[in-house]
């Protein structure tokens, strides 16, 4: 009795052991995080974009890449190409209103968060993109949805237009309190760049949805504001006085670059003055060119006498000839005046803003 208790008791332990090897074959060993799959089956946006995005309410393209984040990349670019195509931007005027956006400050985190501004580029900025979930192919492709919501967008965008206006409005109001003329155009010019930027949001709006438009009641008539800028500008009258200027070269081109802003200049009384002294010289190099240095000094002045803009360059130009050695540096004087003279005078403008 006793041995068929033991052969009953070891053959239901060699059941218990092959069942239990069964199951850890059948089973095998844990699935690691690398082996899982990593694609399923493609989303439907994929092969019908529209199905999934309607036009009605979505402005939607496909972004790919190797990661998700090149994807978005991708999407965001094919974004921008659509509004690069129908959209002209002054791209200074942009500039310069970012700056006085940024200065100014008004932007809150909170808003910034809600915005989701994507840059698409030097001149223009989208907002509220929002992206899908990617997918990635057997290959290892990864693709993304980048769309933007056209109504809830539309808000947005409406929103940033009557706070750009309503800056427009206090600007005209500081103006007319204002006696100085550097102020009175400071005021306008500020005017002026919130009012194209808003040219720039409407543009996109119109691509965005188109009805909404209609909706933006603008307190202002962009043309008019031209007008008054163009009148504020030509009254900001310059005198010119640069010492050692041979033929009057710096003078004539400060004149034309001035002039190409809408200022006058005077040879009689002016509002605002501009002195200088240029000198050109030759000097010794280790090569076998021909070598001159020049010396630019420009002072700008307001109606008080005050100098607002204060500007010097030193910088050696080398050629063949020493006649083209010395065109060299009046080229490179005349791109030193518009851009950074005349840039130092257009941040001064700004400061006054943001005061």
């Amino acid at each position: 009795m006793m041995k068929n208790i033991l052969v009953q008791t070891i053959r239901f332990l060699i059941l218990i052991f092959s069942a239990s090897f069964l199951i850890f074959c059948v089973s095998g060993p844990p699935m690691q995080a690398q082996d899982k799959p990593k694609t399923g089956n493609a989303p439907r946006w994929l092969s019908d974009l529209k199905s999934v995005y309607p036009e009605s309410d979505y402005l939607a393209v496909i972004g790919e890449g190797d990661t998700r984040r090149d994807a978005e990349s991708d999407a965001a670019g094919a974004l921008s190409r659509i509004f690069e195509a129908k959209i002209k931007v002054e791209s200074t005027a942009i500039m310069r209103y970012r700056e006085l956006e940024a200065g100014a400050n008004t932007k809150s985190s909170t808003e910034k968060s809600i915005d989701k501004t994507v840059q698409i580029g030097s001149e223009q900025a989208l907002f509220n993109i929002q992206y899908s979930d990617a997918y990635t192919d057997k290959n290892g492709r990864v693709y993304v949805v980048g769309y933007l919501h056209r109504k809830n967008t539309a808000r947005i965008y409406r929103e940033k237009i009557d706070k750009n206006s309503e800056k427009i409005e206090v600007f005209l109001e500081n103006m007319k309190d204002s006696e100085s003329i550097i102020q009175r155009y400071a005021y306008i010019d500020a005017a002026v760049l919130y009012a194209k930027n808003n040219e720039l949001l409407l543009g996109q709006l119109m691509i965005i949805h188109e009805p909404s438009v209609k909706m933006v009641d603008l307190p202002y008539n962009f043309d008019e504001l031209n007008k008054l800028y163009a009148s504020t500008a030509a009254s900001m009258t310059f005198s010119l006085n640069i010492k050692n200027d041979s033929e009057n070269r710096i003078a004539k081109m400060t004149a034309y670059i001035l002039s190409t802003k809408g200022f006058t200049v005077s040879k009689g009384k002016a509002a605002l003055s501009i002195s200088g002294e240029v000198s050109i010289e030759d000097t010794e190099m280790n090569n076998k060119y021909q070598n001159i240095r020049y010396e630019l000094i420009l002072e700008m002045r307001d109606e008080k006498g005050k100098v607002i803009v204060s500007f010097r360059k030193a910088q050696r130009e080398s050629a063949i000839s020493r006649s083209e050695a010395i065109a060299l540096a009046y080229r490179s004087m005349e791109k030193q005046i518009n851009n950074e003279f005349i840039g130092q005078f257009e941040k001064y403008i700004t400061s006054i803003i943001l005061r």
